[in-house]
């Protein structure tokens, strides 16, 4: 079986926004509002995407998103899922938690960019509950600020940068956006209509400091230019006969019941790169491992959660993608 073709979404920034269906005011609950952002922080923590601004309310919620290489759409699809399925366990009901799909928007421009950023932060005090957004508990504005407590969501020099390269410059044309936003029409729409949708001198003694970003991170920059290269298509065959060469492994050893770390390292690398990265289902691949579809997925899972929090084995994911991506189109590439 082929390789489904995919859009390329590593290193853009997004828009994305949800209700709660029949917009039930769920997150008025600061429990349940303290449950979906601890799941936000742990799915941003497992597929590695940055987070520019972010806002729960009652009954919605809004990021901007970076994303990394795992696809916007599953990121969303596992967040979204755990979140109904345990408020739907724990209250005893049934039917669609979400009011439907996600739905997300790709900022290309940099000034819809502050924008989006202003108008999520703004959206208690364009509802009324708060008069300053550094009141409200449930948003990034605070952080930005660098006067927030407790669990952090907010990538802050990414959210800087998007104002000024100098922090100083970037803290100030954060707060006039802010402030600008207050006087915006936009400020009190909704997603659909929003512009982006329709189409400092340091003081005395302190030093100016420049802010620097990982550069190995996926990126696509205003102008649309990405620093991710497409990975190329191949069938599944190829893949594994790329895949078990990078790791120094024979497929033979990836379909057999050795139990060697080496190997079952391999498998999993292989299995979270085969599901997030090139496209292939857990079906085709358990088809490749010949192992039951469970055991496979258990093997995505197993990678996702490692990558997350071993930085060695991180480095030997994107080591192993980066050979296969090489050989690519000479591995059953078609």
């Amino acid at each position: 079986m082929g390789r489904r073709p995919r859009i390329l979404v590593a290193g853009g920034i997004y828009h994305v926004y949800n209700r709660v269906s029949h917009g039930a005011h769920v997150f008025l609950n600061d429990e349940e509002a303290d449950r979906l952002e601890g799941l936000l922080a742990a799915t941003k923590k497992r597929d590695d995407f940055q987070i520019l601004a972010w806002c729960v309310m009652s009954n919605h919620y809004h990021l901007a998103v970076r994303m990394g290489e795992v696809s916007l759409s599953r990121s969303m699809r596992t967040m979204h899922h755990r979140y109904s399925q345990s408020f739907n366990g724990r209250n005893r009901v049934f039917g669609p938690f979400w009011q439907g799909r996600y739905r997300s928007k790709f900022v290309d421009h940099q000034n819809y960019l502050r924008q989006l950023i202003a108008y999520i932060h703004l959206n208690p005090v364009a509802a009324g509950i708060v008069k300053d957004a550094s009141k409200y508990r449930w948003c990034g504005h605070r952080e930005v600020l660098g006067k927030a407590v407790g669990r952090r969501l907010v990538d802050v020099d990414e959210t800087l940068l998007a104002f000024h390269p100098k922090r100083r410059n970037a803290l100030a044309g954060y707060r006039s956006a802010m402030s600008l936003g207050l006087g915006e029409d936009w400020r009190s729409e909704g997603p659909g209509r929003l512009p982006w949708w329709r189409i400092g001198r340091p003081q005395k003694g302190e030093k100016e400091s420049d802010i620097a970003l990982d550069k190995k991170r996926p990126r696509i920059q205003m102008d649309g230019l990405s620093n991710v290269s497409p990975r190329p298509k191949m069938e599944v065959n190829g893949f594994f006969e790329r895949g078990a060469a990078a790791c120094n492994a024979a497929v033979s050893d990836l379909t057999s019941r050795k139990r060697r770390t080496p190997i079952v390292e391999a498998r999993e690398i292989l299995a979270w790169l085969g599901v997030e990265l090139y496209g292939f289902t857990v079906k085709e691949l358990a088809e490749g491992f010949e192992k039951y579809r469970e055991t496979t997925s258990r093997l995505v899972s197993r990678a996702a959660q490692r990558r997350s929090v071993d930085r060695e084995f991180a480095d030997r994911v994107h080591r192993v993608d980066s050979l296969i991506a090489e050989g690519g189109d000479r591995a059953g590439s078609r």
